[in-house]
């Protein structure tokens, strides 16, 4: 099919010119005017079967065939269509993993926390995340776990069939990396103590990926739409697309719409392994954006292999930030354990397992006093960042770098006159960075296709 409608999305349009015409497809549709009456009527008249209203960003989602998607596109008070496409897990796949000697290395406040002042936080200031709510937006949690029967206080499911109760394993991971009660455990011959980030905050658990591992996006907007409602401070996410539009997905737009509102979204930056490979809604405006480090395979805050690399199509630099998330190399890798399936401890990778981290210690930052000013959050992370290769700047492999909560705490940044004034989305960055970014996209694109990689969007429940 030829699309030429502006109000139609780019990778809408992508989807649109592989499947047929009556093919039905399921997409995200924008509006500028509110979700009700004449309008809702409008777009069920033209073919749209409505499934969810999601008005915190003016947005509704369905399904509709693929021959009307310029009929719904060119109604006047439609700002855009998207294609609801689908979002995964931001952790290393098993068969990257399989086979290769282990560097097994626990989430605790003596490891991978000590690393970020966590330890000192606990110690010499008693923050530990309480009365702080930190919603996980994954594949649900195994509520009953020990590590979190004491922390989550509420749950929900976005995902049509199936309960909260995480039957994959990496939602209870991030969960328990943020407020993991203190558990020790045997797991693979070897006894591991393990404990989250922020051990004594309140978890909303949100799944929003099936127990494979997947989902779609508007999954993923209404949970974010849910958490807040349920009243988080912070939401993490360690999930995303491959491929960006520049923050205008829809996800990301959810994520612009939740910072504007005071709630800290903490998002993996992904395990893309190139430049310019940043998807949404990591790429948003509003998110903090974490990268992956690992911790001392084969030395520490060496950038993750794995690692989606900035800068963002639209030349912002990102990651924002980075923290611990394994490694991936020829012969060895470095894997996180912490929480897993039913009362297990499991091992992973990717940064999928650096962005609960850092969601645990904005808690205690939280705690601490920081406004949720997401840009007052960054400029903390700014002047506390510790980098392999120290740089002055963000850099687009380890934005600023491992934080330090304890310096953060001790100094109480956020209150600094620079903080108040902090903002790295300004145009004369974007513009200073862009000579590069652009220099960099046809490398990028060509690394990619060497690499196998499709970049392509991906199908999701197209019925035809």
């Amino acid at each position: 099919m030829e699309v030429t409608n502006p109000k139609i999305s780019p990778k809408l349009r992508k989807v649109l010119e592989m499947v047929k015409p009556e093919a039905t497809i399921p997409v995200i549709v924008e509006l500028n005017v509110p979700l009700a009456g004449e309008a809702i009527s409008a777009l069920e008249g033209a073919g749209l079967t409505i499934k969810e209203k999601i008005p915190t960003v003016g947005m509704v989602s369905g399904k509709i065939q693929a021959s009307l998607v310029d009929k719904i596109a060119s109604l006047p008070f439609v700002k855009e269509v998207y294609y609801d496409e689908p979002v995964s897990i931001q952790a290393e796949p098993f068969f990257r993993i399989k086979g290769k000697e282990s560097v097994l290395v626990p989430v605790s406040e003596a490891t991978t926390g000590k690393e970020m002042g966590v330890d000192t936080v606990w110690g010499e200031f008693g923050l530990t995340g309480k009365g702080v709510k930190v919603a996980v937006l994954d594949t649900g949690a195994s509520v009953g776990h020990p590590m979190l029967r004491d922390a989550i206080v509420e749950t929900f499911s976005m995902v049509e069939g199936e309960s909260v109760e995480d039957k994959h394993g990496h939602g209870t991971w991030c969960s328990a990396a943020i407020a993991g009660r203190p558990h020790e455990d045997m797991f693979r011959g070897h006894m591991f103590e393990v404990v989250g980030m922020a051990p004594e905050a309140d978890l909303i658990v949100g799944k929003v990926l099936s127990n494979e591992g997947s989902g779609q996006t508007s999954w993923v907007i209404k949970g974010m739409e849910k958490a807040a409602e349920l009243g988080a401070d912070i939401i993490s996410m360690s999930l995303g697309s491959m491929i960006s539009e520049g923050g205008r997905s829809p996800d990301s737009k959810m994520v612009d719409a939740l910072s504007r509102k005071g709630i800290l979204c903490v998002v993996a930056a992904g395990n893309s392994a190139l430049p310019l490979s940043i998807g949404s809604p990591g790429d948003a405006r509003g998110a903090m954006t974490v990268g992956s480090v690992a911790y001392d395979t084969p030395a520490m805050l060496i950038p993750s292999t794995f690692e989606s690399r900035g800068p963002t199509i639209d030349w912002r630099i990102k990651p924002d930030v980075t923290c611990f998330g394994g490694n991936v190399l020829p012969q060895v890798t470095e894997l996180l354990v912490t929480a897993g399936t039913g009362t297990s401890l499991t091992a992973l990778a990717g940064t999928s397992m650096a962005t609960p981290q850092v969601a645990g210690i904005t808690a205690l930052l939280v705690q601490a006093g920081l406004p949720r000013d997401r840009d007052i959050l960054e400029y903390v992370f700014s002047k506390t960042g510790k980098k392999r290769f120290p740089t002055v700047f963000k850099d687009p492999d380890t934005g600023w770098g491992l934080p330090n909560v304890a310096k953060a705490i001790e100094g109480e940044i956020w209150n600094s006159p620079d903080a108040q004034t902090f903002n790295l989305f300004s145009e004369s960055v974007q513009k200073a960075t862009m000579p590069l970014s652009m220099a960099l996209e046809p490398l990028t694109v060509k690394a990619a296709q060497l690499m196998g990689l499709d970049l392509t969007p991906k199908l999701a429940v197209v019925e035809g």
